[in-house]
């Protein structure tokens, strides 16, 4: 694969009496040479009411390690996800604080289940909230089918989705 999934940032923790900030945070996923099965995944993303799965089966790959072309579109001749076995390696998503149409203002949040959660993850004891603006970066190994977002919204919540995935095949 060319390229690695990287995310760098930084934090401030702790109340401000005594905040820390910590630089350099990072969070790296390298495919291992020999793990051809690893491809990128790459969407912006359309975030409904009703929990779904983030990444959809029968979606294609953007390009693989190895692939000829990467990070061109090639034209549907890339393989498509297997929702039952592929498994999410590394995950970025992003609130873009706007709706499906792009330019609308959004400020609610989205929730997110890492095992396959039922409707209404806004109620649910384990799912992950992200926040209007907020970006979450995670290595997993979870099966794509797993993986499920809900809008805690009327409207669609707009979010990039980037991904490494084991392609199974």
């Amino acid at each position: 694969m060319a390229d690695d999934g990287k995310f760098l940032s930084s934090a401030q923790i702790l109340p401000d009496e005594i905040a820390k900030v910590i630089s350099s945070c990072t969070n790296n996923y390298t495919p291992a040479a020999t793990n051809a099965g690893d491809k990128w995944y790459y969407r912006i993303t359309d975030v409904t009411t009703g929990a779904t799965d983030l990444i959809k089966s029968g979606d294609a790959y953007l390009q693989g390690q190895g692939d000829a072309g990467a990070g061109t579109d090639a034209a549907g001749s890339q393989p498509t996800i297997d929702g039952a076995n592929d498994k999410v390696k590394w995950l970025f998503i992003q609130h873009t604080s706007l709706r499906d149409d792009g330019s609308t203002s959004n400020t609610d949040p989205v929730h997110i289940s890492l095992d396959a959660g039922a409707s209404e993850l806004s109620a649910a004891t384990d799912a992950i909230t992200l926040a209007s603006g907020d970006t979450l970066v995670l290595k997993l190994n979870c099966v794509t089918n797993d993986l499920h977002v809900e809008a805690n919204s009327s409207n669609k919540i707009r979010c990039i989705v980037a991904a490494i995935i084991n392609d199974a095949a």
